[in-house]
């Protein structure tokens, strides 16, 4: 796993696994524990943080087929979601989308335009006399 993601590192591993020619395989009832959390403040910093590192995911495989984000899109939710966090019947799924295009805007900016991509740290790229040393 590369630890320089803050999220979204398991598809990061998917991905490198799938370039390394490994194939998939499909099992019937996988599991997975998925938590979206319940208010709407917390879902929003949580949707920021996919979204953010999920354009660190579009630098890294665009060349393999990944999309990324708009940013006329990611600019025109966020001004169409912004009325909406006033009212409590909408105030948790405005979050949900205005979280998650700022965490998209703020991944355009770091990663595409200023360039400021993080190097890997990836337990599988350190030297091995540093991992037999640390045991």
């Amino acid at each position: 796993m590369d630890s320089s993601y803050k999220s979204s590192e398991e598809t990061d591993f998917a991905w490198r696994v799938q370039l390394a020619g490994i194939p998939a395989a499909f099992t019937h009832g996988p599991l997975l524990h998925y938590i979206l959390r319940d208010k709407p403040k917390r879902i929003f910093h949580q949707q920021r943080a996919y979204q953010k590192y999920k354009v660190l995911l579009w630098v890294h495989y665009r060349q393999y087929g990944m999309r990324g984000p708009s940013t006329k899109a990611s600019i025109l939710e966020i001004l169409r979601q912004v009325p909406k966090l006033i009212n409590p019947a909408t105030r948790f799924r405005a979050a949900y989308l205005a979280g998650g295009n700022l965490g998209a805007l703020e991944g355009i900016l770091q990663y595409r335009v200023l360039k400021r991509i993080p190097k890997p740290l990836r337990l599988d790229t350190a030297p091995v006399s540093t991992v037999a040393s640390a045991l």
